[in-house]
């Protein structure tokens, strides 16, 4: 077993301020838990909201050991920026009940965060962002797109096309043959045709049967795993998803990264759909940028291109490094720009 080590993470006690705080979703009572970094208490701060990938993840982001989210909030706050990271509100929840819930609800989580900063004393109500990664890449222009007291938005390592479009790209790059992508197009279908939950997880179970055999164990052993989430409300949302809907309405300043290496969101089609649908909203201030030799989690790694998703973990596991520091000097930069711009 390899020996995890996370150089980056920050270590306790911070020089900065650190609250547990607790919000509420207005539209289904849902209660959020997380932590608000402040870097002191004298005066009023800009502020961003982290919001997580696709799975329950904690406030940390934490994945394999990493805590991105933790290690972002941490450089932010020590350049004068004040943070807001929250628990998913599926997190620890049974995966058939949590993996219920859509994108849409996550947006509304991430609204509700918004309505909470507006009312802290030290935060610059005027100018409070959000910075999402992969799903929350997606949840940030959804916000902003009806949101108006969104000051900015960063996307890490965001989508632009459409989740059909993301599914089958995926499925081309993790696949572990060719005959489990090719199955991937038949549960997609069957995802998108089916809008009962019951009935969709039925007629994958049909074509598992017809397409691997009947007493092919091993795989229905496998399904049996990731079948409540392959069927899920969450999946056929992204899949049947085109971020551009939110992102042709977007006209605040926009910031979207995306990693050379990134396998699971590849960057050049995808950045390209995002400046496409922020040029039809009339957009004036957005940057567009490719890190090199960045993977989904934006750690520097030595080598992209196709690998089974077996092989991805692992390099998200075994690389020490969390986040490549370009990326926070990046974001901190970017911020304080357009808030220097903004309080002209």
């Amino acid at each position: 077993m390899f020996k995890k080590k996370r150089p980056q993470e920050p270590k306790r006690p911070f020089s900065y301020i650190e609250k547990e705080v607790s919000f509420t979703n207005s539209i289904d009572g849902t209660v959020l838990k997380g932590t608000l970094t402040l870097p002191d208490t004298q005066k009023k701060y800009p502020a961003v909201i982290l919001v997580t990938g696709s799975g329950a993840q904690n406030r940390d982001e934490e994945i394999l050991g990493h805590k991105p989210f933790l290690v972002i909030a941490d450089h932010l706050t020590k350049a004068g920026i004040a943070v807001l990271r929250y628990d998913d509100r599926h997190f620890k929840m049974p995966i058939k009940k949590g993996w219920s819930y859509t994108t849409k609800d996550f947006a509304n989580d991430a609204k509700a965060a918004v309505d909470f900063l507006e009312q802290q004393e030290n935060i610059d109500s005027s100018f409070i962002g959000i910075a999402g990664h992969s799903e929350g890449g997606v949840i940030a222009p959804i916000v902003a797109s009806t949101d108006s007291r969104v000051a900015f938005i960063i996307t890490l390592a965001g989508t632009g096309l459409s989740g059909r479009e993301i599914a089958v790209k995926q499925n081309q790059y993790f696949s572990e043959n060719k005959k489990d992508a090719a199955f991937a197009k038949i549960a997609h279908e069957i995802i998108l045709n089916e809008p009962d939950f019951l009935l969709r997880k039925k007629k994958i179970w049909q074509a598992v049967n017809d397409f691997y055999g009947r007493f092919n164990l091993l795989m229905k052993i496998q399904f049996l795993f990731a079948m409540n989430i392959t069927a899920s409300e969450w999946n056929r949302f992204f899949i049947m998803y085109d971020p551009a809907e939110a992102l042709e309405k977007v006209t605040c300043p926009v910031l979207a990264l995306n990693g050379e290496y990134d396998i699971q969101v590849l960057p050049q089609d995808n950045l390209a759909a995002i400046e496409e649908a922020l040029k039809k909203a009339k957009n004036t201030d957005y940057t567009t940028m490719v890190i090199p030799k960045a993977n989904h989690l934006f750690q520097i790694v030595e080598s992209g291109g196709p690998k089974p998703y077996s092989k991805l973990v692992k390099e998200y596991a075994t690389t020490e490094q969390t986040i490549t520091p370009e990326v926070l000097e990046i974001m901190t930069e970017w911020i304080i720009k357009r808030y220097l711009i903004a309080k002209k």
